[in-house]
């Protein structure tokens, strides 16, 4: 029976609008060919390095939108699948054929084949690089109920999880396929560590051209009190430190960590293009009614985000990250002169501050 493992978790968290109650996985796992693991049912498959990684490492309160967006083509929580992964020596690999989400229905018409894999070495007994690439590609879109045909939205909220709001989304769009792609890369020195991963996303759409967009980030994070963040090579992502003596008063303070991040996804396509302008006449001003077929204003968002992160023991953190926000967009149809035609910026920028204490086990 050690060849076969399970997992049940439910998630009863929720904000605004969102559920109240979702199944996160629900899988069972054969692992008696070795150095092969076999996955079927509701899991989470390997697509992309930081969402590889467990909430219970990442450097963050909250992933980069970029990495959010690329899991969200046939990755991310509940998602139906069958698949294989493993890891020998150096190498990582995993390859998985996935359905749609529990819990949003017409999960047999969402059909996508999910692969990543990875390299890693040891310059040096103290340091590891970690190079590899990810990608997605959809065969088939959920049908919506009554609808004329598939529909997508590619959209993330602004790194910060507090209501449903989302301040770039391509809006709705009849997309008959699409495929997400990029590398990945990783590395770690002493107290030291870095993560960057690049993405592009392109959609094939019914009776229009194609749409393309891109988002990358890079991340970096220095342990004050000397620990480091280490190496699994089983899920090819790097772990949060563990403490070298846990907190008390009068002794060790844990382990502290600074960390800083720069994410950047550009969700426009065409949208300086002469059919997405418009024209003014007689004082007003009229979008192209082509505009919304060549043209996507879904916006540019950029963040940075600086933390501080301490680790009383192995199963306690607190976590504080400041955001700086800039969100440039256009607006699709704003016929008021006075206010900016079809021109009209409805980007955002704003500054948080986020906390988060956290207890597992």
């Amino acid at each position: 029976m050690r060849d076969w493992g399970y997992q049940l978790e439910v998630n009863f968290g929720g904000s605004g609008g969102e559920s109240s109650g979702t199944i996160n996985y629900a899988w069972l796992s054969y692992s008696g060919f070795k150095p092969l693991t076999f996955f079927a049912g509701a899991m989470k498959p390997s697509m992309t390095m930081d969402d590889t990684t467990s909430s219970n490492e990442i450097p963050f309160i909250e992933r980069p939108a970029a990495v959010n967006m690329a899991a969200s083509f046939g990755a991310g929580d509940s998602r139906t699948a069958f698949g294989v992964r493993g890891n020998e020596g150096n190498f990582y690999a995993s390859l998985y054929y996935t359905g749609g989400v529990i819990g949003e229905g017409g999960a047999d018409e969402q059909s996508a084949l999910v692969g990543r894999a990875a390299f890693h070495f040891q310059p040096s007994p103290d340091s590891t690089v970690h190079i590899g690439a990810s990608g997605t590609n959809v065969f088939e879109f959920n049908q919506p109920s009554g609808g004329a045909g598939p529909v997508f939205t590619l959209q993330d909220r602004p790194e910060l999880r507090i209501d449903g709001a989302r301040l770039v989304s391509t809006g709705t769009l009849n997309v008959e396929d699409a495929r997400v792609y990029g590398p990945e890369f990783g590395f770690n020195w002493k107290n030291l560590y870095g993560q960057a991963e690049y993405y592009r996303y392109d959609l094939d759409r019914r009776g229009v051209s194609e749409a393309n967009f891109d988002g990358w980030y890079v991340q970096g994070a220095y342990i004050l009190t000397g620990e480091s963040r280490s190496y699994d090579a089983k899920t090819a992502s790097f772990g949060g430190p563990r403490p070298s003596s846990p907190f008390s008063f009068g002794g060790s303070i844990g382990a502290v960590e600074l960390a800083a991040r720069y994410s950047t996804v550009n969700l426009d396509d065409n949208a300086s293009n002469s059919t997405c302008l418009g024209t003014v006449s007689g004082g007003s001003a009229t979008l192209n009614p082509a505009a919304t077929s060549s043209c996507i204003r879904g916006g540019e968002q950029d963040i940075i985000t600086l933390g501080v992160n301490w680790y009383p023991n192995r199963n306690v953190r607190f976590m504080l990250n400041y955001l700086i926000a800039d969100v440039d967009r256009r607006a699709y149809s704003n016929n008021s002169v006075a206010n900016g035609g079809p021109n009209a910026k409805i980007g955002q920028d704003y500054t948080a501050l986020a906390l988060r204490t956290q207890y597992n086990w």
